[in-house]
């Protein structure tokens, strides 16, 4: 069975779980779990009967959970009931499955039973193993399998106890750390017995935690308390390090009988660091070199044994960046800025973006709002296109400043917009402190509503040409770039069932605006209308019925064009 099958644990089902195996044949009710025989199966489902010698039926989509076979003629089965009446009830298989198969993960997760399991992919936080056909999932820290040799393990099998089983989030957990830290035993005493204090050692970084870095140096897990990580004062450790990282350091305390061993990297630090740090003043422009990352600090080296860290805000202007490693290289020479020195705790504060002028600020100071520029095309999002301007400097143009009549879900609704395509676009403001620059595409040409002046009011009578269809509406030509809607219902006086069988592209049709929404930008139109009105200013002399449905048709003739 697979973890799908597991998710059909619904609140439903869920409810039904402890009920008993089948109730009596006068008491069966909905939710009943029932005993029943496949008597017939087709591309619907099956027909079945129970017990009682009722008969039954369950669709295909409830004959089987995922993972389990589908039922054939002859089987016996258990079933919930769906629905019952006097004659007949529809089952479901696959939840009766469903709950044995919570029942059985249930009773391994609560005995902690061992079972044997294939690796099968390296998850963010663990391994996806496959065992008694289900997805079960080992975290690292219960494997006992390195974080370098993660991939060599996929495809081999190992023993594993089942440690928890969560219904609602049809996950099961397992854990290897018994078996391998048996495995493990004997040699980690080897190497524990090795290692003399005060020996300089070379590790990899396997885990981060709260108080330190647990550190491979050989085959053993050494700790490296956050106290003896940095001459600094770390408060969290995952600013310093990361997963991976190669460190030196020396052995500081060996406990055999314990099994355990704590490094410093403090002796292997730089003494004089706080000296050199007095020749840096808050506003001096320095070069270095970019040494390692974290998550959101670019750390630069300024001289043998300091270093100064960057904010991922303060790399770049004008970019919004995910990680400094997204716009730097290690080993990279930058230009920085110092903001602050903290000498006490060797804190140096830097900048790159600020060691030369904001262009957003001097982009302002010598472009006014509304002036047309020129750029290029950086990004395309489905909320607009960033357009750049120059060198660290680009702008957004929303989706709604791309068209004046178009409504786009993004912005290649609109027209075929490529990365590196030129675009003339309109500053439509400027916001230093929020630092953002706000252009619009449609805003160079006018507003084609406003150019049509009186032919948006209402009771306008113009004429339109046919441009395209939906389903139950025309969409008029009123003037360049406008267009109105004419609803199915207002194309005649008569029933029209088929729109674009009463117009036609390209057809030019007399009509009239009957609803006008500048903010919406809606214009529905109305050839019936046009047919009223004409009725209405027929010569009361035409009071013969016939002749005035004569009349009436001749008008609705003239403003379709028939």
């Amino acid at each position: 069975m697979s973890e799908q099958a597991l998710s059909l644990l619904d609140a439903d089902l869920s409810a039904l779980l402890g009920a008993p195996l089948e109730a009596p044949a006068d008491t069966l009710g909905a939710g009943d779990i029932v005993s029943a025989t496949v008597t017939a199966a087709n591309s619907a489902g099956l027909t079945l009967s129970l017990d009682s010698g009722l008969a039954a039926t369950c669709a295909a989509s409830a004959a089987a959970a995922p993972g389990f076979a589908t039922p054939v003629v002859g089987d016996r089965v258990d079933a919930i009931i769906e629905t019952l009446s006097s004659t007949s009830a529809t089952l479901s298989i696959a939840k009766a499955q469903s709950i044995a198969a919570f029942d059985r993960w249930a009773e391994r997760a609560n005995s902690h039973a061992e079972l044997e399991g294939t690796v099968q992919i390296v998850l963010r936080g663990g391994f996806g193993i496959e065992a008694d056909g289900t997805r079960l999932l080992l975290p690292y820290r219960e494997s006992g399998i390195r974080n370098e040799a993660a991939h060599e393990a996929v495809g081999r099998k190992f023993r594993f106890e089942v440690t928890e089983f969560d219904p609602e989030r049809a996950q099961i957990m397992i854990s290897r750390r018994r078996f391998a830290d048996a495995d493990r035993s004997t040699d980690r005493a080897a190497i524990l017995a090795s290692l003399t204090e005060g020996t300089p050692v070379t590790g990899v970084v396997r885990s981060i935690v709260a108080f330190g870095a647990f550190v491979d140096i050989g085959g053993v897990d050494a700790l490296l308390h956050i106290s003896d990580a940095s001459l600094e004062h770390v408060e969290d450790l995952n600013s310093l390090l990361r997963v991976g990282d190669h460190i030196d350091a020396v052995i500081r305390a060996v406990d055999v009988e314990k099994g355990k061993v704590s490094i410093s990297r403090k002796s292997l630090l730089e003494t004089g660091a706080r000296e050199k740090l007095a020749g840096f003043e808050p506003g001096a422009i320095l070069s270095g070199t970019v040494a390692r990352f974290s998550d959101i600090f670019a750390f630069i080296t300024l001289d043998d044994g300091v270093e100064g860290s960057v904010h991922v805000s303060e790399i770049a202007w004008g970019k919004r960046l995910q990680h400094p490693a997204d716009e730097l290289t290690e080993g990279q020479s930058v230009q920085v800025k110092v903001l602050s020195v903290d000498a006490s705790s060797r804190r140096v504060k830097l900048s790159i973006k600020q060691s030369s002028a904001d262009p957003l600020a001097s982009f302002g100071e010598s472009v006014a709002e509304g002036a047309l520029v020129t750029g290029t095309i950086s990004r395309i999002e489905d909320y607009g296109l960033f357009v750049k301007l120059q060198e660290g400097l680009e702008g957004l143009c929303h989706i709604s400043d791309l068209s004046w009549t178009a409504r786009p879900d993004r912005p290649t609704d609109v027209a075929p917009f490529k990365i590196g395509d030129s675009l003339e676009v309109r500053v439509l403001s400027v916001d230093l402190a929020a630092r953002r620059l706000k252009l619009g595409l449609k805003q160079v040409s006018a507003d084609p509503w406003t150019e049509a002046g009186d032919l948006t009011q209402v009771g306008t009578v113009l004429k339109a040409t046919v441009t395209r269809f939906d389903k139950d509406a025309a969409y008029l030509r009123i003037a360049p770039d406008l267009e109105g809607r004419m609803h199915i219902s207002e194309v005649s006086l008569d029933r029209v069932d088929s729109i674009r069988s009463a117009l036609r592209i390209g057809q030019e049709v007399e009509c009239m605006v009957i609803k006008s929404e500048a903010l919406r930008r809606r214009l529905d139109l109305s050839v019936k209308a046009v047919a009223a009105k004409a009725e209405a200013e027929t010569p009361k002399s035409y009071a013969d019925a016939d002749m005035s449905m004569s009349t009436l048709a001749a008008a609705l003739a003239k403003v379709t064009g028939e």
